[in-house]
This record gives C-alpha cells, structure tokens and sequence, in this order.
C-alpha cells in the first residue's frame, strides 16, 4: 500500500509540476489563464559581494541563500499559507541540510574542472551558480531518500526519526 502510495504521490508530483513549468497555453487554451509560477520569471540571483574561496564555504553560505529565496517566494508567488511556508522551511532544513554533501560539492568540481579545461576561470558568478546547481541535486537526493524510507517503511535516517 505505501508503495503505491508513494508512486503515486511521485506521478502527481512529475506530471503535476509539469503543469507550472510549462506555459499555461500548454494546457488551457484561455489566453488569461495562469498557474501561480507561472508569474515567477526570475531566473537570476544577486551573487553575495563576497565569495569564499573554499568550495564548502561557498556551498553552505549558498543553501542559506537558497532556502531564504524559496521561503520568500512562497507566500507571494505561489500564495501558500503561513503555516505551510513554516512547515516547509522547517522540511528543508531536516530532509536537505546535513549529510555529506558530495553530490553538490562533486558538481562544483566538476564544473570547476570542465571550465578549466576550456581555459576559462571562473568567476564568482559562475561558482555561485554551480553551487546552486549543486543544491538542485542535493535537493533531488532529499526527495530520493524520502521516497526510499517511505518505500521501506523505514523508523530512523541519519539517526533521527523518518
């Protein structure tokens, strides 16, 4: 029963977020129509007026920037609930923060490395945004375990409760 439970809270979630990324036209034929990211157009970030120079410094100080963003846009772009917005700032911070972090800091590298290989060095700009990158992947991991201790029925994860 979790099973499917959890398959299909993952269909909805795929298929469902297909629906805000994609142009409202996409699916209704209303010129009007909007679904509420579709008014969410900003695709850039104020890069901090200090970066440090270690990857893991800049990672850290990125989610906080990060989570900060989406927390703020929650109320207002996707006219969510103050008890909601708690909810999922309090979310992020227990399934994202912690761990390792390898799969975002192994991002950095490597874009860190493809860069250098095209003789290119990269600006503050660019690390801010492959950290951010990195994030996204962090972000997608979260959900993987999640769904995985759903799925298993899991009690603990990192030694807390699930």
């Amino acid at each position: 029963t979790r099973f499917c439970l959890a398959i299909i809270a993952i269909s909805c979630t795929y298929f469902g977020g297909a629906m805000y990324l994609a142009p409202p036209e996409a699916f209704i034929s209303s010129s009007d129509a909007s679904t509420p990211a579709s008014c969410d157009t900003s695709i850039e970030f104020d890069v901090p007026t200090t970066v440090p120079e270690d990857d893991k410094e800049l990672f850290e100080l990125m989610f906080e920037r990060l989570r900060k963003m989406i927390i703020d846009d929650l109320p207002t772009v996707y006219e969510m609930p103050e008890e909601a917005v708690h909810w999922i700032d309090r979310m992020i911070d227990y399934t994202v923060a912690g761990g390792k972090m390898n799969r975002g800091l192994a991002m950095m590298s490597a874009y860190s490395t493809l860069m250098s290989e095209k003789g290119r060095k990269l600006t503050p700009k660019d690390r801010c945004q492959s950290a951010a990158l990195g994030w996204c992947i962090e972000f997608l991991q979260a959900f993987f375990l999640v769904a995985d201790d759903v799925m298993d029925n899991s009690i603990t994860r990192r030694g807390q409760p699930c």
